[in-house]
């Protein structure tokens, strides 16, 4: 064997040694191909991917959510249950929700420290209205407005109105009585006087009650004559006459489109769907429930997706009327006094005819 054949040998032998050598220390720094990579960006213990690496954490960049997170008033579905508590949620998009000590989640003009303002609502939810915003005459001008009411006990006084003739009163608050010449008003338009000085128009603020007028189902001595047609009273005081629908106008806690107390009375005066259900009396983990607050009820035509919802307090059972033919289902959950949702009781569905 000669030098470059011996040389050819010994590099052939080294590369069947090395290579193999080679291969195995590659392939130990590759990754299995199955590996589960598990994100957790905001070190709460929960990985976004979900599945092998355990509960899904809903949102990976804040700390305070994840599974079995407890629920806080900040507009986030802090446990990872897919539900937000509905006093959690901002309504009416002012920055603060009802968790917040929002007091009208409807007006975005009414949230604590809001400004007040000259509309006769409690604003800044001090529970307090400002005595110039308060109108106690309900004539439609306040003390606060501009130009105020110069006295908010008459409404027969404030800026703007007539000068009656005769009454010793500066009815338009410029600060002088029965100037000029002054004119019975008919300040709806409709043709008539006012009854207070001379006239025969028993509402001058209302152009739909004046002598003559037809009578109709509205409560008022629409025609002037003094007199209430029978039933156009409403004998009960529930705020519906008999000629409105009202089935019975002896009983005020029965009339149409009354929600309901549950008992075995049609109470709003149509067939009624009622549905009952028992107090939940212990958590999920089974400790004594001693904070329960109320009940939402969920209602659709299918099943679950659940938009429509009426929260009906601490009551066990609700009444809902008017569901048109069809198939109709029902949820309920239940919330504690921090505004914490349960999740969804067993669904009930039914057939309307």
């Amino acid at each position: 064997m000669n030098i470059t054949k011996l040389y050819a040998v010994k590099i052939r032998i080294f590369s069947y040694i090395f290579f193999p050598v080679f291969l195995m220390m590659f392939l130990s720094f590759m990754p299995p191909a199955s590996a589960q990579i598990c994100t957790d960006r905001d070190g709460d213990g929960y990985a976004a991917e979900g599945g092998p690496c355990g509960e899904a954490d809903c949102n990976d960049f804040d700390p305070a959510v994840h599974p079995g997170a407890i629920e806080t008033c900040d507009g986030k579905d802090t446990d990872c249950d897919g539900w937000i508590a509905f006093t959690d949620v901002d309504s009416d998009g002012d920055g603060v929700p009802l968790c917040a000590s929002d007091c009208d989640d409807n007006d975005p003009t009414i949230y604590p420290g809001a400004e007040e303002l000259c509309d006769g609502l409690d604003n800044d939810c001090n529970w307090f209205i400002p005595f110039i915003e308060r109108d106690f005459d309900n004539d439609g001008v306040r003390l606060c407005d501009a130009p105020a009411d110069c006295n908010d006990y008459d409404a027969d006084i404030f800026p703007g109105n007539y000068e009656y003739p005769g009454d010793l009163k500066d009815n338009d608050c410029n600060g002088a009585t029965d100037e000029g010449q002054s004119t019975c008003p008919d300040r709806d338009g409709d043709g008539f006087t006012a009854l207070f000085c001379g006239g025969a128009d028993c509402d001058d603020t209302d152009p739909a009650v004046h002598p003559g007028a037809i009578e109709v189902c509205d409560g008022k001595d629409s025609d002037c004559d003094g007199q209430l047609p029978a039933d156009d009273k409403d004998e009960d005081g529930d705020g519906v006459p008999l000629c409105a629908g009202d089935c019975d106008d002896s009983d005020a806690g029965i009339y149409p489109s009354d929600p309901g107390i549950c008992d075995s009375e049609s109470e709003d005066c149509s067939s009624t769907l009622t549905m009952t259900w028992r107090a939940p009396t212990t958590n999920i983990d089974g400790s004594p429930l001693t904070d329960l607050s109320g009940y939402i009820f969920y209602y659709r035509p299918s099943s679950y997706n659940y938009t429509d919802m009426i929260d009906i307090g601490d009551i066990t059972c609700h009444a809902i009327t008017n569901l048109s033919q069809g198939l109709w289902c029902f949820v309920v959950t239940a919330y504690d006094t921090s505004g914490n949702e349960s999740e969804f009781s067993n669904e009930v569905c039914t057939y309307i005819e």
